[in-house]
């Protein structure tokens, strides 16, 4: 998103020192000559072409967005380097850069995929899905996963390799995934979510930071839901 940002406010400052500074200097330099005055092929390139440019601004920051898997974190359901539609309308109409909601403001559903601000740098997107919403209750000792009092996964064998489990949240059916080949993340919670935040996870549990090591995602931080 930060490259269409940068070609639109570039087009546009280049757009304002043509009409402002070059076109007046053709006009003059034309006076002088008695000659006619004209634009130039480059201004009225400028110009045709930024409308369309804006328009995709406007559609990338608030209709739809395109977004790359860049980490194995979301294996079995999202591979690394998978090419992902975000509809950014999904939970209500917000302001691209802040978050803020404008219209239509919802939350989630448990077991959807949604894309995100990073808490700690909000300038790197994150893709994850929603396990739990605020009021509930998650508790997690290792490979277990309670959620509001109820397991989120079956107990796993204790086996050596990779082996993946089906989960259903909220009619969303998906299957998560440990690897056997490395301990557990020390990983102790027993909290409540709080209000306006969700609490995220990778489906590859093993091999996905997420809620359980930074924390709650907060409502202003979502860009959209995946559409798979």
């Amino acid at each position: 998103m930060s490259a269409v940002w940068a070609l639109c406010f570039g087009q546009l400052w280049a757009l304002v020192v043509d009409v402002l500074f070059v076109q007046p200097r053709r006009r003059l330099h034309a006076a002088r000559l008695g000659s006619n005055y004209q634009a130039g092929s480059f201004s009225f390139a400028l110009r045709a072409s930024f409308p369309l440019v804006l328009g995709v601004l406007i559609t990338r920051a608030f209709v739809v967005d395109v977004v790359h898997v860049p980490t194995e974190s979301m294996i079995p359901a999202l591979q690394p380097g998978d090419r992902l539609w975000v509809d950014r309308l999904a939970y209500g109409l917000r302001w691209p850069l802040s978050g803020a909601a404008l219209a239509g403001s919802t939350l989630p559903r448990r077991g959807e995929v949604v894309v995100f601000r990073y808490p700690r740098e909000p300038s790197t997107a994150f893709v994850k899905r929603v396990i739990a919403l605020p009021g509930d209750r998650v508790v997690i000792d290792g490979r277990r996963i309670e959620l509001n009092g109820r397991p989120l996964v079956r107990p796993w064998p204790v086996q050596r390799g990779v082996v993946t489990q089906s989960v259903e949240l909220d009619g969303t059916a998906f299957e998560v995934r440990v690897d056997f080949s490395k301990p557990a993340a020390p990983v102790a919670l027993d909290l409540v979510v709080p209000a306006g935040h969700l609490f995220v996870m990778g489906d590859n549990h093993d091999h996905s930071e997420d809620s359980r090591h930074w924390g709650h995602v907060a409502e202003h931080h979502l860009l959209g839901r995946v559409e798979q």
